[in-house]
């Protein structure tokens, strides 16, 4: 009879462990390719409605650097198609040399076609302006990117961090965010073993003959310290420019090490 109960609780067991995993697969299969996407539809829609009010002139969009351009776009949508597009062309010296706006671009496959295209250049004492219906415009921008950059670093799935951090690198520019934000996401299952491995130590290590509410409230002080010194590290990483897995790693590699050290001192 006891042999029975014993095979019914294993069997139990085994059958909640599964579910567990099939939950967080679901909910890494949302967070990678679903999420990410509806929340760009999201904001590109809210955009178009607000380039709506004066197609001309947006404080809203996102900006991007490549090389010596710096581009402006007022909305962004996924099926590779942009409005509102100002692109500042900078010389050597950092001197502005040319301005341009298009109302519409269009992705051809390996180039962006800009439509109703007006540019200024600014030619030592005097300017120049044209206006031209299309216009070809070279980038190594394809929609993927855009689509990624247009999203908050913390909304995008592990695949776009990661192709947008190998972009920033490519372009030189400063990938301190996106990297932070990837190995945030890469080591978050590392992260929820180390506070379950504290919440282990705190039921069955030194802290058992304690009453309810202390250890409840340890476990919450815990928590907060490791949530505070994450908010901390990270943004410091990217001020004092040290790699950004330390920032994420470190408060895991406390909380192991004290799990360890709390259940070894029991056992």
């Amino acid at each position: 009879m006891q042999s029975t109960l014993s095979a019914d609780r294993a069997e139990g067991s085994g059958l909640r462990t599964a579910k567990l995993f099939f939950y967080a697969a679901v909910i890494l299969l949302i967070a990678e390719f679903i999420g990410p996407q509806c929340q760009q539809i999201a904001q590109s829609y809210r955009a178009l409605l607000l380039q709506k009010k004066d197609i001309s002139i947006s404080e809203y969009g996102l900006w991007h650097r490549e090389g010596n351009s710096f581009v402006h776009f007022n909305a962004v949508q996924p099926n590779g198609e942009l409005f509102g597009v100002t692109v500042f062309n900078l010389d050597e010296s950092r001197h502005l040399q040319s301005a341009s706006f298009a109302l519409r671009a269009i992705y051809q496959g390996d180039h962006w076609l800009f439509e109703d295209v007006r540019e200024t250049r600014f030619l030592g004492d005097h300017l120049e302006r044209t206006t031209t219906a299309k216009r070809r415009w070279e980038t190594q921008l394809s929609p993927q990117l855009l689509n990624i950059l247009v999203l908050d670093p913390h909304d995008l799935s592990i695949s776009g961090l990661w192709r947008y951090v190998n972009f920033l690198e490519k372009q030189g520019s400063n990938s301190g965010e996106y990297e932070l934000a990837l190995w945030g996401k890469l080591l978050q299952p590392l992260a929820i073993i180390s506070l379950v491995l504290v919440a282990a130590s705190i039921i069955f290590g030194p802290l058992r003959q304690a009453s309810m509410g202390y250890r409840v409230f340890v476990g919450l002080l815990i928590g907060i310290v490791f949530r505070i010194s994450q908010d901390m590290l990270g943004p410091a990483s990217l001020v004092f420019g040290f790699a950004p897995i330390l920032a994420s790693l470190t408060p895991i590699l406390i909380s192991l090490a004290a799990g360890f050290f709390l259940l070894r001192r029991h056992l």
